[in-house]
């Protein structure tokens, strides 16, 4: 497993049911954007998009509906597990030879236990959600992007 580059901006979490319904809407669900535009402030970060939203400027993405195999809120959501497990994992790697030494057990166990529930998880959120697994790493890659381009939405 390659070692982890990104973080999810603390700001980023604080708005996640911002980004997912902004995300939602530019797939065809809008739904869940209007109800949080009728109960909640809009963030200041999301000022923007919103108001192209309301102008026309900006326009769903219709056909990617069709090609969703989940809903961008699922979507979201399979990334930001898989997002925390694996780094997860890389803290546990990182810390391997002192926690070896305080359990007495070699750090490559500990390494490989690690890797070990990374992959897991992908099989298990694919059997959840009934999707392959390349749709759990292609939700992974959407939250990469989103974070990629943080503060731009």
């Amino acid at each position: 497993m390659a070692k982890l580059k990104h973080q999810i901006p603390e700001r980023m979490w604080e708005i996640m049911p911002w980004i997912t319904a902004l995300d939602s809407w530019e797939n065809g669900f809008s739904q869940s954007l209007s109800q949080l535009i009728a109960e909640k402030e809009i963030p200041e970060e999301l000022r923007q998009p919103v108001s192209e939203i309301i102008s026309g400027q900006r326009k769903p993405n219709l056909k990617a509906k069709a090609k969703l195999k989940v809903t961008p809120p699922d979507r979201l959501y399979i990334g930001s597990v898989l997002f925390r497990v694996r780094h997860q994992a890389e803290a546990e790697k990182a810390l391997s030879i002192q926690k070896g030494d305080e359990l007495g057990l070699e750090p490559i166990e500990l390494i490989r236990k690690a890797e070990a529930r990374a992959k897991d998880i992908v099989s298990i959120l694919a059997d959840d959600f009934n999707v392959s697994e390349s749709t759990v790493e292609n939700a992974y890659e959407a939250l990469l992007a989103k974070i990629k381009d943080w503060p731009i939405l």
